[in-house]
């Protein structure tokens, strides 16, 4: 199980959870980040074996900006296809078609990597 360890003001603690999956724990961090600003302590914390493993966030993970932002539709297709996926099968365009993905189109793709993309995975540049 999944759990968020909120420290108020870095005095006060709360934990949220369980979480069935990391990401969803995640996503409620980044959502008490967003609602309380940087002045309170956020730990991710998982259960293993019925005992608590808690540790720190990366210094990036509370960024606003998406890090697939700066990528490319190579880049981008480099991601989708380490994830099984096609620019066809997530935007849902014709998949014999040629001319390069729009604009709304690579946002798309990046929100789709944003949601799926795991730390398993590793972006090669």
């Amino acid at each position: 199980m999944y759990y968020v360890l909120f420290i108020e003001g870095d005095v006060e603690p709360k934990l949220y959870g369980p979480y069935k999956t990391h990401k969803n724990r995640d996503k409620k961090a980044q959502k008490l980040r967003a609602e309380n600003g940087p002045e309170d302590g956020i730990f991710w914390m998982d259960m293993t074996a019925g005992k608590p493993v808690v540790g720190a966030y990366p210094a990036n993970f509370f960024e606003e900006k998406n890090r697939f932002n700066d990528m490319d539709a190579d880049d981008l297709n480099a991601c989708l296809s380490d994830l099984g996926k096609d620019w066809a099968e997530v935007t849902q365009t014709d998949p014999m078609r040629v001319d390069p993905p729009s604009e709304v189109e690579k946002q798309m793709v990046r929100e789709y990597l944003e949601e799926n993309w795991t730390d398993d995975l590793r972006i090669q540049k």
